[in-house]
């Protein structure tokens, strides 16, 4: 099944992966999941 998801990430377009990345860490930080670190200057 991994190497499926792998192969599947590599050849949708660059747009869609981002899209993918981008509704699994808002749902991630739904759940609490992600400690978000402050922005060092």
């Amino acid at each position: 099944m991994k190497v499926l998801i792998i192969l599947l990430l590599q050849i949708l377009p660059d747009e869609l992966v981002e899209e993918i990345n981008a509704v699994s860490l808002d749902e991630l930080d739904k759940r609490g999941l992600i400690i978000w670190a402050e922005e060092q200057t």
